[in-house]
Formats: C-alpha cells, sequence, structure tokens
C-alpha cells in the first residue's frame, strides 16, 4: 500500500471516529429538546385554565363541522 493511500485510510477513519461522536451528540440533543417539549406540553395540558381554552376551541370546531353538515 502506497503512503498515500496510507494516508487517506488514516483520515478516513478519523474522519469516522468523529462523525460517531457527532451523531452522538445529535442524539443527546435531539432527546433533550423531545424531553423538554413534552414537558412543555405537560404543563399546558395539566393547567386548568389553559385546558379550559382547548376545550373551547375543540368543541368550537366540532360544533362549526356538524353546523356545516347541518346535523346541528
Amino acid at each position: 500500500m502506497s503512503e498515500l493511500a496510507t494516508r487517506s485510510s488514516r483520515a478516513v477513519s478519523r474522519l469516522k471516529r468523529l462523525d460517531r461522536g457527532a451523531v452522538s451528540a445529535e442524539n443527546a440533543l435531539l432527546t433533550v429538546g423531545t424531553i423538554t417539549f413534552g414537558g412543555l406540553l405537560l404543563k399546558i395540558i395539566t393547567d386548568g385554565e389553559v385546558r379550559n381554552q382547548i376545550l373551547t376551541l375543540v368543541l368550537a370546531i366540532i360544533k362549526l363541522i356538524f353546523s356545516h353538515f347541518g346535523l346541528l
């Protein structure tokens, strides 16, 4: 194997190792972001005032759909 091929092979191996670290870091950030978003949704849903506003919105949408089709 020529010296150039050996150096290229080492460089590729080094980049692959660095890439594995990047993938791990990306997965960690994705996990933290997902947990944070889930916690935020949980807080929104368990808050009484927000829950009532969401329920009012959903009921208004259902009423609008039913009235559109003449079911109310």
